[in-house]
């Protein structure tokens, strides 16, 4: 699908984590002919941190939209009023944007985008990064989820196993939840398999037959040595018979 004339908002906050997937998701929506409008949290727009400098994130996004970054309350206000975006997705979401967002606290650029988009009655596209999505903002997102002109890129565990509660979107998903919520639709499913549950439960069943086949093998073993032992019996039963009978006959010769 083409994008021409579409008017994306982009909005960004702080899962910092997930921008080396995200913005080259900004980049295909402008090679597919949107106009995306970026715009940013006050974390997202100060913060360096460990995956890379706020102002090389800045640089590469203006670069990409041809777009100055909205990033302050007071310029993402008229958004709505100006009709700027058909339609505004948050990626990421963080967990502190979900929750303020579930409970309608407007403090950051990124929640006033979305309030100020949502007055058109336009789609708002979440997708959720949080290590706290099946715990304490569970409750947010599924007041999200059932909100009115909110849809969802599919999410997924991130990490079962050393993380269960977190959870993060499938970058995979970004343009055909876009095409979807453009026609009023949630794309299905929302809840993606991945392949390290896949392994993990795999490996649990394998475990379990392992566990299995070395009792039988154990109790074979066990049935194994115990007809032996009865073979070793029976076998000393047998000598110690014949000696009996033996001695009686010897002591039969010695008698006559």
């Amino acid at each position: 699908m083409n994008f021409d004339d579409v008017k994306i908002g982009f909005v960004l906050t702080g899962s910092f984590c997930t921008f080396s997937k995200t913005i080259p998701k900004i980049k295909e929506l402008v090679d597919k002919g949107a106009d995306v409008l970026p715009i940013m949290s006050f974390n997202a727009y100060n913060m360096d941190t460990k995956f890379g400098k706020a102002k090389d994130f800045i640089d590469e996004i203006e670069k990409i939209t041809e777009n100055k970054i909205i990033h302050t309350i007071q310029d993402a206000e008229p958004i709505g009023p100006k009709k700027l975006t058909d339609i505004m997705i948050v990626a990421p979401a963080s967990g502190n944007t979900m929750a303020k967002l579930a409970n309608d606290i407007i403090d950051t650029p990124a929640t006033m985008a979305a309030k100020s988009h949502l007055r058109n009655s336009n789609p708002l596209i979440i997708a959720p990064s949080t290590n706290n999505g099946l715990t304490g903002n569970s409750e947010n997102i599924g007041k999200l989820l059932n909100r009115k002109n909110y849809y969802f890129v599919p999410f997924k565990q991130d990490n079962p196993i050393t993380k269960p509660g977190s959870i993060v979107f499938d970058e995979e998903y970004i343009i055909k939840t876009i095409e979807y919520a453009l026609n009023g639709e949630q794309i299905q499913p929302i809840l993606l398999w991945i392949w390290i549950n896949f392994y993990y439960y795999n490996l649990q069943f394998i475990i379990w037959i392992l566990k299995i086949y070395w009792i039988v093998k154990f109790k074979k073993f066990i049935n194994f040595i115990n007809k032996e032992n009865q073979k070793l019996y029976n076998y000393v039963e047998i000598r110690k018979m014949k000696g009996d009978i033996t001695n009686v006959r010897e002591r039969k010769r010695t008698n006559s």
